[in-house]
C-alpha cells in the first residue's frame, strides 16, 4: 500500500515543467517499479528531457539510463524508439554515437523504415567535415543487414558519398555496397550500375580496390561485364601507362634551373630586385584520376589485373561474341603488361615483390589460355575464397548484434494467476501490472539471482572477536560506487557514538560526512556510504570504528577495518566493436602493457573463457576462427570502462612441451592506469 502512494505521487509530478524534478521522477518510478506502464512513463520523461535539454552531459546520463531500462523490459523501449530519433540532430559526435547504438539495440521490423529514412536524412544534413558521416553510414549498413526491405532506402546514399573527399567515408560506403551485394542478390544489378557511373568520381585508392574487387566478382550478365570493363579502360585514358623518356627533357630542365627564382647579385655588392612575373605563384593542384593512383600503388595495379582476368574468364563463360572477346583480351593485356612496367621501371615509385609479379604473370597465362579446367580452377577458387569471406562477416555482424531478451523458464508446478479472479476493483493499471511483473519475475528466478549476486561482492571487514560485526556490500553505478555497511552489536551493552571514518585512497571522493550512532545489544544497522569514482585507477577504502564502550564511563575503543579493495575489473563493461576500428585503436592507442603468462591449464580454450569471465571484457574472435588448432589460440578482447574509455586485449596462447598453457597478454588502452591494472589483475588471476 506504501508503494502504491508513493507511485501515485510520482506519476502526479511528472506532470511538472521542471527538468531536474522530471529527471528524478523517471529514476525513482523505474527504482520501484519495473510495470510495462511505468517503464512507458519513465521513457517518456527521458525522451522529453533528450528533445529539451541542451546539455550534452546530461543527455549523455540519459541515454545511458535508457540503455539501462533495456533489462528491464525490452518491449517496451522498442515501442518508443521513434520518440529518440531527434536526438541525432544533437551537434556532440558523443551524443550521437551512443543514440546511435541505443537506437539499433531497439529498431524492430515495424520501425526499421522510418528509423533509416531518419538517419539518412540526418546524414545528408552534416557538414562537409563532420567526423560522424561514418557512424551515420554504419548504421544505414546494420539496418539494411537486418531488415531487407529497407536496403534499397539506405543504399541511397552510395551516390553521394563514394566520392567524398574523405575516405574513410568513402571506405565504409563501398563496404556497406559490399556487403548488400552480397545479401541481397536482387539489388546487384542496381548496385553495379552506379558503381559504374560513379567510377571516375572515386578519389581514393582503397576505395578503388574496393569497386574493381566487387566489379570483377559481382559482374556475370554480357552487359554488365561490358559497362564494368569500359569504365575501368575509359578511366586509364591512353596507352602505355608508362611513357618513353624523351630527348627533350634535359634542356627543360636545365631551362628550368636557368629561370629559376632566387636573389642575383650585382657586380657593385647589392641585389636586384625580382619582378612579379619572376616568382608566379604555384598553380592548384589538380584532382587525382584512376591512372594516377595506379602509377603510385602497386596494390592497386595487382588488384586491377585480377579484375580484368576474372571479366575476361566470365565474358568466355557466357559465350560473348568473339570481336567484343578479343578486344577485352587484347587490352587486358596491355593493362597488365603496363603495371609490370610501371612496378619493374626505374623511373617510377612503384615496388612489386616478387608475390605480385608471379600473381601478374599468371593473370596473364590465364588471359591467353582457354583450358576448360584452367578456368574452372581459376573461378572455382575465387568463389570459395568469396563464400569463406561471407561467412566471415556473417559471423562477425552476429557478433555485434544486440542481445536478444532472455526468456522466461517457470517450473510445471507454478501457480498460475487469474486477472479476472483478483479483487482489483480499486487498482489501478500500474498497480495491476507491477503486482504481476513482481509475481512473475520472482517465479523465474530474477530475486534470487540478484541474491546471489549481492552475496558475492560482500566483503567482512572485523574479525569474529571484535564487539560489532562490520561487513560491506560494494555495488558500482556509473560513476558512484555505494558501500553499504552492516554494523551488528555483539555485546550484551548499548555502544554509543559509533563513528565511521573512512580513508580514501586513488580517485575517490566521498559524497556525504558521516554522522555518530548507536547500537543497543544485539541491534544492527545500515548504513549506506555513496563514493564518487573520478577516473578508472587502482583505489582502496580503508577505516576505523570508534565508540563508547561503556555509557557515561568515558572508555572508548576502536576497530580497525580491513582494506575494500576497489578493482578497476569491477568498472569494466564487455562490449563490441567492429574488426576495422579495433585495429585503428589499437594503432591510436600508446600506452601497452604486455603480461606473460604461464599457466596451470592443459587447455588453451578454458585459458581464454577464464580469462573473459575474470575480467568482464568480450571476445571480438569469431567461433569458428578459435576451434583452429587445439595447441594454438589467438583471440582480440575488448571492453569499456564506465567512463566510456576503450580497453584493447590482444591474446596469443600455446600449449608447451610440458603440457602446460603459456603465452602473452597484451593490453592497450588510452590511459596508463588503466593498462597496468588490468595488467596485476591479469597475473592475479593466473596467480603469476
Amino acid at each position: 500500500q506504501e508503494k502504491t502512494k508513493f507511485i501515485k505521487c510520482i506519476i502526479l509530478l511528472m506532470e511538472t515543467a521542471s527538468q531536474s524534478v522530471l529527471f528524478e521522477c523517471a529514476s525513482t518510478l523505474v527504482a520501484i517499479s519495473s510495470a510495462p506502464t511505468a517503464v512507458r512513463a519513465a521513457t517518456g520523461c527521458y525522451a522529453q528531457l533528450l528533445r529539451s535539454h541542451g546539455d550534452n552531459n546530461v543527455k549523455l546520463i540519459v541515454l545511458d539510463r535508457l540503455s539501462e531500462l533495456r533489462s528491464v523490459n525490452l518491449a517496451c523501449l522498442q515501442e518508443c524508439v521513434l520518440d529518440l530519433l531527434p536526438v541525432l540532430q544533437s551537434p556532440s559526435s558523443d551524443v550521437q554515437k551512443k543514440a546511435i547504438e541505443l537506437i539499433l539495440a531497439l529498431v524492430t521490423p515495424r520501425t526499421a523504415n522510418e528509423v533509416v529514412s531518419n538517419i539518412k536524412k540526418e546524414l545528408l544534413r552534416l557538414p562537409q567535415q563532420s567526423t560522424s558521416k561514418q557512424l551515420f553510414i554504419q548504421a544505414l549498413q546494420e539496418c539494411a543487414l537486418r531488415f531487407s526491405d529497407v536496403a534499397p532506402t539506405a543504399l541511397s546514399v552510395f551516390s553521394d558519398f563514394i566520392g567524398d573527399s574523405a575516405s574513410e567515408n568513402a571506405t565504409e560506403v563501398v563496404s556497406f555496397a559490399r556487403s548488400v551485394v552480397a545479401a541481397f542478390p536482387d539489388l546487384r544489378a542496381s548496385v553495379l550500375e552506379k558503381i559504374v557511373e560513379a567510377f571516375d568520381d572515386i578519389k581514393s585508392a582503397s576505395v578503388y580496390r574496393s569497386v574493381l574487387w566487387i566489379l570483377g566478382q559481382h559482374c556475370t550478365t554480357a552487359s554488365e561485364i561490358s559497362a564494368a570493363f569500359n569504365a575501368i579502360i575509359a578511366a586509364l585514358g591512353q596507352f602505355p601507362l608508362l611513357s618513353e623518356p624523351s630527348d627533350n627533357s634535359a634542356p627543360e630542365d636545365t631551362q628550368r634551373k636557368d629561370t629559376s627564382s632566387g636573389p642575383v647579385l650585382l657586380a657593385d655588392g647589392t641585389y636586384k630586385s625580382q619582378s612579379a612575373a619572376s616568382s608566379a605563384p604555384a598553380t592548384t593542384k589538380p584532382q587525382e584520376t584512376f591512372r594516377d593512383f595506379l602509377t603510385s600503388s602497386s596494390f592497386l595495379g595487382t588488384s586491377l589485373s585480377s579484375a580484368l582476368v576474372k571479366l575476361v574468364v566470365k565474358a568466355r563463360q557466357i559465350k560473348l561474341d568473339a570481336e567484343s572477346l578479343n578486344r577485352m583480351i587484347a587490352q587486358s593485356s596491355l593493362v597488365i603488361v603496363g603495371v609490370i612496367r610501371l612496378g619493374t621501371s626505374p623511373q617510377t615509385k612503384v615496388y612489386l615483390d616478387g608475390c605480385s609479379l608471379q600473381k601478374l604473370y599468371f593473370n596473364l597465362r590465364v588471359l591467353h589460355e582457354s583450358s576448360p579446367e584452367l578456368l574452372r580452377t581459376f573461378l572455382s577458387q575465387w568463389d570459395q575464397a568469396f563464400a569463406e569471406f561471407v561467412k566471415s562477416n556473417a559471423t562477425s555482424h552476429n557478433q555485434l548484434q544486440p542481445e536478444k531478451e532472455p526468456t522466461s523458464h517457470v517450473q510445471v508446478d507454478d501457480l498460475i494467476t487469474f486477472r479476472q479472479l483478483k479483487a482489483t476493483s480499486a487498482l489501478t493499471q500500474l498497480e495491476i501490472e507491477d503486482q504481476e511483473f513482481s509475481g512473475a519475475r520472482h517465479a523465474t528466478g530474477g530475486s534470487s539471482n540478484d541474491f546471489i549476486s549481492r552475496l558475492n561482492n560482500i566483503t567482512q571487514l572485523t574479525g569474529i572477536s571484535e564487539p560489532i560485526h562490520v561487513e560491506v556490500l560494494t555495488t558500482v553505478h556509473q560513476f558512484d560506487l555505494v558501500l553499504d555497511f552492516l554494523f551488528i552489536n555483539r555485546t550484551n551493552d548499548t555502544l554509543e557514538n559509533i563513528l565511521l571514518d573512512l580513508v580514501m585512497s586513488g580517485p575517490l571522493e566521498a559524497c556525504e560526512r558521516l554522522q555518530p550512532f548507536k547500537l543497543a545489544s544485539k541491534q544492527q544497522v545500515s548504513l549506506k556510504v555513496s563514493v564518487k569514482i573520478k577516473a578508472a585507477e587502482k583505489s582502496s577504502v580503508v577505516g576505523t570504528v570508534t565508540f563508547d564502550a561503556k555509557p557515561g564511563s568515558g572508555e572508548s575503543g576502536s576497530i580497525d577495518l580491513a582494506e575494500v579493495p576497489i578493482s578497476v575489473v569491477n568498472l569494466l563493461r564487455p562490449a563490441k566493436c567492429a574488426n576495422h576500428e579495433f585495429v585503428s585503436m589499437w594503432a591510436d592507442f600508446e600506452w601497452e602493457n604486455a603480461v606473460p603468462l604461464t599457466t596451470s591449464f592443459t587447455d588453451v580454450g578454458d585459458v581464454l573463457q577464464h580469462l573473459i569471465a575474470k575480467t568482464h571484457v568480450e571476445c571480438l574472435t569469431s567461433r569458428d576462427a578459435l576451434e583452429g588448432d587445439p595447441e594454438l589460440l589467438c583471440a582480440k578482447l575488448f571492453a569499456k570502462t564506465v567512463f566510456d574509455e576503450a580497453l584493447l586485449i590482444s591474446v596469443c596462447f600455446e600449449k608447451q612441451e610440458t603440457g602446460k598453457v603459456g603465452g602473452c597478454v597484451r593490453i592497450r588502452s588510452k590511459e596508463k592506469g588503466v593498462a597496468l591494472v588490468v595488467g596485476d589483475h591479469v597475473r592475479a588471476t593466473f596467480g603469476c
